[in-house]
């Protein structure tokens, strides 16, 4: 008996005296170790029911773990993560020509840049270019 069917047997002990009326549940640790064992029976020719009959683990889960738990979705890897680039934001009021008041917006970065005289639609078109 080698050191994989030894700990199924042990595991299979413990949860009969813990347990009983659950399900047995694998650590992903364990099931990696016997997928990878399963695989190695099947390069020698021995078929995956023959491993499963000798690890007293059901066809089914066998199969599952085989050829559907590696297809798990995996999260896509971030983009470039989405950084806020801090700036100051002043607004004045002015008289426009034709006397109605307007807010004129200047926009100061820490590094001392600084954009002056815009309106709402400019300073908002400029502040969607830093991100």
């Amino acid at each position: 008996m080698d050191s994989l069917t030894k700990q199924l047997e042990a595991l299979r002990r413990q949860h009969a005296d813990t347990c009983p009326e659950q399900p047995m549940s694998y650590s992903d640790e364990l099931i990696d170790r016997i997928v990878d064992y399963t695989r190695k029976q099947q390069k020698k020719g021995i078929p995956s029911s023959t491993t499963s009959d000798r690890l007293k683990i059901p066809h089914g889960r066998l199969h599952y773990w085989l050829y559907h738990r590696g297809r798990k979705l995996r999260p896509a890897p971030a983009a470039h993560p989405l950084t806020l680039r801090p700036v100051e934001i002043s607004s004045e009021v002015h008289s426009a020509p034709d006397g109605r008041r307007q807010a004129l917006f200047t926009v100061r970065s820490p590094s001392g840049w600084q954009v002056s005289d815009l309106t709402l639609e400019q300073l908002s078109q400029l502040l969607r270019s830093l991100m």
